[in-house]
């Protein structure tokens, strides 16, 4: 069985959700780029660097860069 996108591992279901319009980013994510929160996002679920990166479509090198930025 194929393993989801990205996006859908990131959201869980697949499914797309718009925001109204005027809305800000999600107070949840704390000042996280969008990409940031996206790859830690992928972290929680378990998901290993590599993996993440050919989800992505980035190298593993920049799945880390995402992340050291705010681990600081």
């Amino acid at each position: 069985m194929p393993r989801a996108s990205a996006q859908q591992a990131a959201e869980g279901t697949g499914a797309r959700f718009a925001r109204p319009a005027g809305s800000t980013a999600c107070p949840c994510r704390r000042g996280l780029t969008p990409r940031e929160f996206e790859v830690a996002r992928l972290v929680a679920r378990g998901l290993s660097t590599a993996e993440i990166a050919a989800d992505l479509f980035v190298s593993p090198h920049t799945v880390r860069g995402h992340l050291k930025g705010r681990l600081r």
